[in-house]
């Protein structure tokens, strides 16, 4: 795990553990929780650009089995505030960064430093995203393409399109090359059900020990991306 990775996760843990759960979740063996996380805490969070600069992946930290989902989007002279909601149901109690996609509001250049703040059920944090110049917004909407950004030294965010309860899971991460990442994906089981709705998924991907100053592309296998190839957005 890497440096800023452990620090998000940490940072939520420490003001999850400090009240038992988050709220609306159970531990793995279905025990409740006792009580919800005090208003305002303030956690690290990160973000990214995907699609092209067409959508924002916010990364939180929380249970791996609750995907969060934007609620409420704003924006006002280079301030994008967002509204994250868990789902309900009982949660594991692990923490994982989770990414959560962000439509852009009107009025946002990606080419431009964005700051993000969020409210969450509990928590606030807040993050600066430098802008990126050159993207294209909406590039991968209308055909489905994935898109890629980085959101930290050793952690980027890919965004696809598909079933909101079937999200790709990474089996491994890896510079495969100079300027390349290899990202392996599981094989999703033969019987496995999805809902059919089409909704962008936001997967969190590390990879340790990354070169800086170096524009990366993500090589993708596994799943239904063999031989997809995905330009990194930002720098690592």
């Amino acid at each position: 795990m890497s440096r800023r990775t452990r620090s998000l996760v940490a940072a939520w843990g420490a003001a999850v553990l400090a009240i038992g759960m988050l709220s609306g979740c159970a531990s793995a063996g279905g025990g409740a929780s006792s009580a919800p996380p005090p208003t305002g805490d303030t956690v690290d969070v990160g973000a990214t650009w995907l699609d092209g600069g067409a959508m924002v992946g916010v990364l939180v930290a929380g249970s791996s089995t609750c995907k969060p989902f934007a609620e409420e989007v704003a924006y006002d002279e280079g301030v994008l505030s967002v509204s994250v909601m868990e789902p309900d149901g009982a949660c594991t109690r692990d923490y994982v960064l989770r990414g959560v996609a962000v439509p852009v509001p009107e009025g946002v250049d990606p080419a431009e430093d964005l700051t993000i703040e969020v409210r969450g059920s509990g928590y606030v944090g807040r993050a600066d995203l430098p802008g990126v110049a050159g993207l294209t917004p909406g590039a991968g909407m209308d055909g489905g393409q994935p898109s890629a950004g980085w959101a930290g030294p050793s952690t980027f965010a890919i965004l696809t399109w598909g079933s909101s309860s079937c999200a790709p899971q990474v089996e491994s991460a890896a510079v495969s090359a100079p300027g390349e990442i290899a990202v392996a994906f599981v094989d999703p089981a033969p019987d496995q059900i999805c809902t059919a709705d089409m909704a962008a998924r936001v997967t969190v991907v590390e990879v340790p020990d990354v070169p800086a100053g170096v524009a990366y592309e993500a090589a993708l296998s596994g799943d239904t991306y063999d031989g997809i190839r995905v330009p990194i957005a930002g720098q690592p």
